[in-house]
């Protein structure tokens, strides 16, 4: 009973050790992610198009125009999502997705969000706003929501980093 005890004891400590360092991870891709300032969108969809023209407004970064010159590239997924509710009727949502890759190859943010039903549109544009703000918590220091778009702070699209 004793052996089979220090057994499981043992093993929980190495699982704890792995969640530590499964912990400590992020904190390094965030750190990474903070010295982005320019990023290459890549992708042709909706929500490709609605991140190039919102970045400036809810985030600190720039989009480039050229992979190359850019900090990191931004690698853009869409896919529609289609349900049937008796209540809901007929839904068609899109499903975005973003990953941001340094040009050394590590990922150092991914995120996943289900845009709202448009009226006329997808609702990729909700999923987008929504994704840029949890992007700009993660790679922009200081960022709040009221400042998002507001003459003179980094969130400004005419903003000059000193």
């Amino acid at each position: 009973m004793l052996r089979h005890m220090t057994k499981v004891a043992g093993f929980l400590a190495l699982a704890a050790l792995g969640i530590c360092e499964a912990q400590s991870t992020p904190a390094d891709g965030k750190a990474e992610l903070q010295t982005v300032t320019t990023v290459f969108v890549k992708g042709n969809s909706e929500t490709a198009d609605a991140l190039r023209d919102k970045m400036t407004t809810y985030s600190c970064l720039q989009p480039s125009i050229n992979e190359k010159k850019a900090d990191a590239v931004m690698d853009v997924d869409e896919a529609s999502r289609h349900s049937s509710t008796m209540l809901e009727g007929n839904t068609n949502k899109v499903a975005s997705s973003v990953t941001i890759t340094m040009p050394n190859g590590d990922q150092v943010w991914s995120k996943t969000k289900l845009g709202r039903d448009g009226f006329v549109h997808s609702g990729a544009g909700t999923a987008v706003v929504e994704m840029l703000r949890s992007l700009a918590k993660d790679a922009c220091p200081g960022w709040v929501l009221r400042n998002e778009g507001h003459d003179g702070t980094p969130f400004h699209k005419d903003y000059v980093r000193p």
